[in-house]
């Protein structure tokens, strides 16, 4: 089905910078390094107390519990010793974002969370990742919803309040994954540039746009298409995109 498209202007480097304009209010600086450096914050290292650079920020390697981690060497956060990005989390997903420091998450964000963890598309009780028609937001307040890191629970119970039904919104919901969590919830555009930064660690994406749960203006959902790493705005009764559920803990 042939899509109308509205696409912003910058391209969006994800992988590379992480930073979108701060006119969207995104935080992308906040995320994930490339794993590709080697040296990333919350991913493995080999040799105790070894120190490095990993962008603008020193790290050395610690080990916390049984494993030898990346740590911002003034930062180190003690909760990240118990999982490190690819690890399998407590709903059966792949662990995509590990936080140096822990993040306001939940339906009203009055919890902590220091990780985020991806639905598996193998195995059993595994996600499959197809497309549904936007999203539209016509009795959202405008305002609503966030881009942030931890706020796409919030952003997706938030839907709930459309008064009619909307297949991406009730299969996520729905979903309990192979461990029963009932947590799972539309990715936040942060959470979904972070989940994109990741792709090849968690594995079975398509090659199309993907679904956040951050209105950008009435009627429009931000969208991010995992081939071309475009950041787009989805909307219309024509315009559709996949979903992959996330959840934080």
């Amino acid at each position: 089905m042939n899509q109308s498209k509205t696409r912003l202007a910058t391209i969006v480097l994800i992988v590379t910078a992480m930073i979108v304009s701060t006119t969207f209010g995104l935080l992308f600086s906040s995320l994930p390094l490339s794993v590709a450096a080697g040296n990333a914050p919350g991913t493995q290292c080999v040799k105790a107390s070894t120190t490095a650079k990993s962008g603008s920020i020193s790290v050395k390697c610690l080990k916390i519990g049984n494993k030898l981690i990346w740590q911002k060497a003034t930062t180190v956060n003690t909760n990240l010793g118990k999982y490190v990005i690819g690890d399998t989390g407590p709903g059966g997903g792949k662990i995509f974002y590990v936080a140096l420091t822990s993040f306001a998450c939940g339906a009203t964000l009055s919890s902590t969370c220091n990780y985020l963890e991806a639905a598996p598309t193998t195995g059993r009780a595994a996600w499959k990742d197809e497309e549904y028609f936007a999203p539209n937001w016509p009795d959202v307040a405008l305002g609503a919803t966030s881009t942030e890191i931890g706020t796409g629970y919030k952003n997706t119970l938030a839907m709930t309040s459309l008064n009619y039904p909307h297949d991406v919104l009730r299969r996520t919901l729905a979903y309990r994954g192979p461990n029963g969590k009932s947590d799972w919830f539309i990715p936040s555009l942060s959470e979904l540039a972070a989940l994109f930064a990741q792709k090849e660690t968690v594995g079975g994406f398509l090659d199309r746009s993907y679904w956040s749960s951050s209105e950008v203006s009435e009627g429009l959902t931000y969208c991010l298409h995992f081939k071309s790493r475009e950041l787009e705005k989805g909307g219309g009764a024509e315009w559709i995109s996949a979903v992959r559920p996330v959840r934080a803990f």
